[in-house]
C-alpha cells in the first residue's frame, strides 16, 4: 500500500454503495494496486478473493493509456461492480 496521502470516502447511490479514490501517480504503487484496493474496501473481499483485474481488462494497456496526461477514462465491470478511473487518477466503484 502507498504511503501517500488518498481521498476515500464511501456514499450511497441509489441504495447503491459507492467508492472514489483518488491514486497517487508519484506512488510507486501501479494503478491496479489502487484499483483492486478501493474493490475491496467496497465489497470487504480480500485481493486473493477477487479474480485477477487482468482477467478482465488489459492492465498494461490501461496503465499506459491512463499515465499519458491525455483525458481519458477506462470503465469495466469487477467482482459485481462497476469500475470507472481516470486520467486524473480518480477511480469510482460503484456496487452493480
Amino acid at each position: 500500500m502507498s504511503s501517500h496521502p488518498e481521498r476515500c470516502r464511501d456514499h450511497g447511490d441509489g441504495g447503491r454503495q459507492t467508492l472514489r479514490k483518488l491514486h497517487d501517480w508519484d506512488s510507486p504503487d501501479p494503478i491496479v494496486v489502487s484499483i483492486t484496493d478501493a474493490v475491496e474496501r467496497l465489497t470487504g473481499k480480500k485481493s486473493l478473493e477477487l479474480d485477477p483485474l487482468y482477467s478482465v481488462v488489459d492492465t498494461e494497456a490501461m496503465a499506459q493509456l491512463l499515465s499519458r496526461g491525455d483525458n481519458c477514462e477506462i470503465s469495466f465491470s469487477y467482482a459485481d461492480c462497476k469500475v470507472a478511473v481516470d486520467s486524473s487518477g480518480e477511480i469510482l466503484v460503484q456496487q452493480s
